[in-house]
């Protein structure tokens, strides 16, 4: 053997354990996952799970389900024994939900796991310990059904455990876990609790609806629709909420494929289809879809922690899931829809685009004329195009100055744009892109112990989910530096919301505030207070501003309107890098008028 050069060895059983454990275990909330999808596999109606330190400390799983006996519970914690396989075949139609052997061992390789287990036909239960590589067995009193308590996550593994998040992201983390499986198994009765505090508790009664009002709240189970169809052997049931309550993230979408939580970017994009006539930009329905494909059509191996599935033909699960929806919107009325790939009615014009790559320019610089050949023209019916950035004539710095203090509003167009005359032509203004780019200025501008809150004429009551209720508790500290004055109220997951930041101003609504919780609430935990000060800003930007679209405005709210945009700091582009006010100038309307 050369110099220097290691030999090959054969690892200790205890480390390969720990390898095979890191391909289950990523966190507590993995721990919980398989925990409670073996209790499924199970036949369990009843699952109760119970974290303490956001499952760091301890996590315990109890079902109603079948249960071991002693030689099956012994089995258990060896690697690559399960009850669900019997060979490699079994693989490709896999039907549970722990298609990859037990997760108990991989466990039991990285914290302190005791099982508790009856067979219904049995007089006693089984009771396993490990710990270290150490398993002892005995009989012991138990339920029929089985507990798995885990304590110490990561207590031989200092590395691991050191890049665990915070406890209250841990058990937000958790929450969302078991939220998904709640609502893909309505069957079922879960119930969660944190630290003694119980988060979740659904019926168990197979009705989806029940299921929804229990994980989120009565009001917004009333508000969905049933959807029941597909299209060939793909069937997709479930609920999707109406039009006008959609939300301003994307969190309140759950996906089924198989009765297997999943993320899907087919099922989300028929979804998103389905809705593509009934919603604005930056608007999400809550939808809770249960997908049934033949066995063979769809591979669920393909994600370690089991979260995506990959489909023989993606276009198709799409176009059915677009299709049930679609039917099931149009048989509640929930608005008016176009067909499933209709094309728009003759006559209409779709709406131009723009594109971000100069600051202000003449419109003439921007846009092609209808009657003008040259690149960059669609037909001259659909309206102005734009023009390939390589084409278009830069506009200096100094040249794209304007005296916002200087125009005079003339009116709106559209409801959306304003008109403004000044000293060297014609502006039109983007009342939504100017409102989004001040707010996130106002934002950002929070200072920490100033006056930053408004408190509000009437105090608004919210009931978060889960999931944003176990998020709230690690960020209420962030959320308050920047002006909210939260009140927890009732003994559930209500909050009395006293104040807002003052941008969100005094008359803020219960749709505005929980819009804005939302995002907060779902969007990622920034070590850096400078970053979580723009994301949040990002956040006020774009619920706040969305008032602003398709609004008709006073002619003194105009001038206000133009008045700030002169006070900021980069009043020409919107947060997604689209310019916020076009001109006409002098030479540009004599030439459209032929005197050029």
């Amino acid at each position: 053997m050369a110099a220097g050069r290691p030999p090959v060895r054969r690892l200790d059983p205890d480390t390969i354990n720990q390898i095979a454990a890191g391909e289950v275990v990523e966190r507590p909330a993995s721990v919980v996952k398989e925990l409670v999808e073996n209790s499924l596999d199970a036949g369990a109606s009843r699952i109760h799970v119970e974290v303490r330190g956001g499952g760091i400390q301890s996590i315990r799983v109890v079902d109603d389900g079948w249960g071991m006996g002693p030689d099956d519970a012994g089995l258990a914690l060896e690697r690559h024994a399960t009850s669900k396989l019997r060979s490699a075949a079994d693989l490709a139609t896999v039907a549970t939900l722990g298609f990859r052997g037990e997760a108990l061992p991989s466990i039991a390789a990285v914290a302190r796991l005791t099982l508790v287990t009856r067979p219904p036909e049995a007089v006693e239960g089984t009771e396993i310990r490990a710990e270290g590589g150490r398993i002892t067995r005995r009989a012991a009193p138990s339920p029929p059904g089985t507990s798995v308590t885990v304590t110490d996550l990561f207590y031989n593994t200092p590395a691991r455990r050191k890049h665990l998040r915070p406890a209250a992201a841990e058990a937000a983390a958790i929450t969302h876990a078991v939220t998904a499986l709640a609502l893909a198994h309505p069957r079922v009765a879960f119930s969660l609790v944190h630290d003694g505090r119980e988060v979740l508790r659904t019926p168990g009664s197979g009705q989806l609806a029940a299921t929804v009002a229990a994980v989120w709240d009565p009001g917004a189970a009333r508000r969905m629709v049933p959807v029941d169809g597909g299209l060939g052997k793909i069937r997709v049931t479930g609920l999707v909420a109406r039009p006008e309550t959609a939300r301003a993230s994307r969190a309140r979408q759950h996906f089924t494929v198989n009765a297997r939580p999943v993320e899907s970017t087919a099922v989300a994009a028929g979804l998103e289809r389905a809705y593509r006539t009934l919603l604005p930009p930056g608007r999400f329905p809550a939808a809770v879809l249960h997908l049934m494909v033949p066995e063979g059509t769809v591979d669920v191996n393909v994600h370690p922690a089991k979260r995506e599935v990959r489909f023989v033909d993606p276009a198709a699960v799409s176009r059915a899931v677009e299709l049930a929806v679609t039917e099931g919107l149009s048989r509640a009325g929930a608005g008016p829809l176009l067909a499933p790939g209709a094309p728009p009615a003759a006559g209409s014009r779709p709406e131009p685009r723009t594109e971000p790559g100069v600051q202000v320019a003449d419109a003439g610089a921007l846009y092609a004329p209808w009657d003008a050949p040259g690149p960059g023209r669609d037909d001259p019916a659909a309206g102005a195009v734009m023009i390939p950035e390589a084409q278009r004539a830069p506009v200096t710095e100094g040249a794209a100055q304007v005296d916002f203090e200087r125009l005079e509003p003339l009116g709106q167009v559209l409801d959306s744009y304003i008109v403004a005359r000044g000293p060297d032509g014609l502006y039109l203004v983007d009342q939504h892109a100017a409102a989004e780019r001040l707010v996130y200025e106002a934002a950002l501008d929070l200072k920490p112990g100033g006056p930053v809150s408004q408190a509000l004429l009437v105090p608004v009551a919210l009931e978060l989910d889960p999931e944003a209720f176990a998020r709230w508790e690690s960020v209420r500290g962030d959320l308050e530096e920047l002006g909210f004055a939260f009140e927890p109220f009732g003994a559930g997951r209500e909050l009395l919301v006293r104040a807002v930041p003052y941008v969100l101003g005094e008359t803020a609504d219960t749709a505005l505030v929980s819009d804005v919780l939302d995002l907060a609430l779902r969007g990622p935990a920034e070590p850096d207070p400078l970053a979580r000060r723009e994301e949040f800003g990002r956040v006020l930007a774009s619920c706040k501003a969305a008032l602003k679209a398709n609004q008709a405005l006073s002619r003194e709210e105009m001038a206000d309107l133009l008045r700030a945009m002169g006070r900021a700091r980069q009043p020409y582009y919107c947060l997604h890098g689209r310019p916020t006010v076009l001109r006409l100038g002098r030479r540009e309307l004599e030439r459209r008028f032929g005197r050029g």
